[in-house]
């Protein structure tokens, strides 16, 4: 899935993604770097109050510069990617939208359509330009900060990762009622935009005819499922907020302790313990939002799911080489087709219309004429046999240029 999902963004949206990753770890790192450069100015101070701190000010100021270019980078290219990846499958979905037959849309709700076009490719934008850029550059920044504090006093090292298990262990116990309750609260939400689309867009037709009031029930139910599932997934969200954090709250206290008892034994330095007490927060920020990643990971799999399911869907098929009708004159030979498994089925129909001639299809309701032209015009294919018009299978010819050559008079 990662693949195809940075394949719809292009070289170019992968370069500036790859550039905001860069830029956000080193404004991580250099946040870093300036906060040991105040540490040395404190440091330089409390050892000579005479001492000059120019050099200190100087890469300060150097640092901050930095800071600044990185973080303004950063912004402007995670809001380019995110448009990059945006506008690819906004382009991606609406190019597909024409060539899609009559049956697509007859058993896909328009409020589907409409929410993956809207709702599901921002979702994709912030998730993946943003999160996912700050996920990736907070695990570097993370690996980059751990092994410098491990340099610096492996005991220490060890004491900073000695609850990450448990963390871990609560997160895998926890995760599934996470996920199933976020996935859950997705589908109410597309149910419910669904359905508020599809009745906003058909007012008039529901004042005029009856079963208006079991739409709006409908609508009403869509609304008061979404709201439980939401409130349920909060709840979720509370509790688990609070059993991953703790691991690490402890792990912060073992570090004061432990690294205080240390420093008073003399076998670790005042500066030493400082170190690890600042810069281990910066350590645990990627560990502490695994959950939150974890969820956006699976909102990006919920929501590319829903995307690709429309960027795969079949579509109607125009040949390499199209075809040119010889004439206008029209033949079913043998063709068969049915909607669905137990509904209407029209079982080999074989007849043949001259050029030039008018023909009239009558027949009770529901006998098959709708489908006849549905066939003719290729707003369904049908199952077996073939419709030829000048001689040419009509799937042999350019699909556009048949449409624009029939005219139909409602």
């Amino acid at each position: 899935m990662i693949r195809e999902l940075f394949g719809c963004i292009g070289k170019k949206g992968r370069a500036t993604m790859l550039g905001a990753v860069l830029s956000e770890t080193g404004n991580a790192l250099i946040y870093a770097a300036v906060m040991l450069t105040v540490f040395d100015m404190l440091y330089a101070v409390m050892a000579d109050p005479g001492a000059s701190l120019l050099p200190h000010i100087v890469r300060f100021t150097w640092l901050l510069a930095g800071k600044f270019v990185c973080t303004t980078v950063s912004m402007i290219t995670m809001h380019d990617a995110g448009f990059e990846l945006e506008t690819a499958l906004k382009a991606g979905i609406v190019r597909r939208l024409k060539r899609f037959s009559l049956g697509f849309y007859t058993n896909e709700q328009l409020g589907n359509i409409s929410t993956v076009v809207h709702d599901d490719i921002e979702s994709l934008r912030q998730n993946t330009s943003h999160m996912g850029v700050s996920m990736i550059a907070d695990t570097i920044t993370a690996l980059v900060i751990g092994a410098a504090l491990f340099a610096l006093n492996p005991k220490m090292g060890l004491v900073m990762i000695s609850l990450l298990p448990v963390s871990f262990l609560l997160q895998r116990v926890s995760g599934g009622a996470a996920l199933r309750l976020k996935n859950e609260n997705g589908k109410n939400l597309g149910v419910m935009v669904s359905r508020f689309v599809e009745f906003t867009k058909n007012i008039p037709m529901l004042k005029t005819f009856p079963g208006g009031l079991l739409f709006q029930t409908n609508v009403k139910e869509s609304a008061a499922d979404f709201a439980v599932s939401s409130k349920a997934e909060a709840r979720q969200g509370a509790k688990d907020m609070l059993r991953y954090f703790l691991p690490f709250e402890l792990c912060f206290a073992l570090i004061v302790l432990i690294g205080g008892a240390l420093a008073a034994s003399g076998s670790l330095s005042v500066t030493d313990l400082i170190y690890f007490i600042v810069f281990s927060q910066l350590f645990y920020i990627p560990f502490a939002n695994m959950e939150s990643y974890r969820l956006t990971w699976a909102q990006i799999k919920s929501s590319f799911g829903r995307v690709s399911k429309l960027l795969n869907a079949p579509t109607v098929e125009t040949p390499e080489l199209p075809q040119k009708p010889n004439g206008f004159d029209i033949a079913f030979r043998h063709v068969c087709f049915r909607y669905a498994e137990d509904g209407f089925e029209l079982r080999d129909a074989d007849f043949h219309l001259p050029e030039g001639s008018l023909t009239a299809l009558v027949g009770a309701s529901g006998s098959g004429k709708t489908t006849v032209m549905n066939l003719l015009l290729r707003f369904w294919d049908a199952e077996s046999g073939s419709i030829e018009v000048g001689g040419v299978d009509i799937r042999l010819m350019d699909y556009d240029e048949w449409l624009s050559g029939v005219s139909i008079v409602m």
